[in-house]
């Protein structure tokens, strides 16, 4: 049975907090804006430790490469459409700087993990080192996140088993941090691991 969510006006059981791909893409991977600039303020004050894993790094180099590729197409395709409707008016082309989509996304990359080490201090822990054994005998099982029919939450399932062993290695307790039911009920199944709802 899976814990219940953290009431957000109870003090921190441990200031080790995870936070899942979901909540770094619903801030459009902007973490300078105001929350991830108040984390980062608990962080400098040591009221916070930030973890992140192999696997979540990797989600979030391909999904900000997909973004910036799909934002360069978008801005090529207003391009035209200015152009269609400055033709009708007799001026000049509209003209816009091209932007290699692909490179701006290792840009923003870059700059990414420049901002998670640097300013946040983050911990990686390595989920790819989990054996797949493990992760195999839950699907089978049809234990969380495999318990829903046809679920394939494989990213999800090495992430929370690195991170309970990593708790239990080192004998603390984690927040994994998600709008993703399925991760917070697989967190939920571990003593160490306390799911907290984005």
């Amino acid at each position: 049975m899976a814990k219940p969510v953290r009431n957000p006006t109870e003090p921190l059981r441990t200031r080790h907090v995870f936070l899942d791909t979901e909540v770094y893409r619903r801030a459009a991977f902007n973490i300078s804006n105001t929350p991830f600039a108040l984390l980062a303020k608990q962080i400098e004050d040591g009221r916070v430790v930030l973890h992140t894993t192999d696997i979540t790094l990797t989600e979030i180099h391909r999904q900000l490469k997909e973004t910036a590729v799909a934002m360069a197409a978008e801005a090529k395709r207003l391009v035209r459409d200015f152009n269609r409707i400055a033709q009708l008016t007799g001026e000049d082309n509209v003209t816009v700087r091209d932007v290699d989509g692909s490179a701006l996304g290792e840009k923003a990359w870059a700059g990414f993990v420049d901002v998670l080490v640097k300013r946040f201090r983050s911990h990686s822990v390595l989920a790819l080192e989990v054996p797949a054994r493990i992760v195999f005998d839950r699907y089978f099982d049809g234990r969380p996140p495999f318990d829903h029919r046809g679920s394939k939450e494989f990213p999800d399932a090495f992430i929370v088993e690195a991170l309970a062993r990593y708790c239990n290695s080192n004998e603390i307790s984690m927040y994994v941090v998600s709008g993703d039911a399925a991760l917070r009920k697989a967190a939920g199944e571990h003593d160490t691991l306390l799911p907290w709802r984005h």
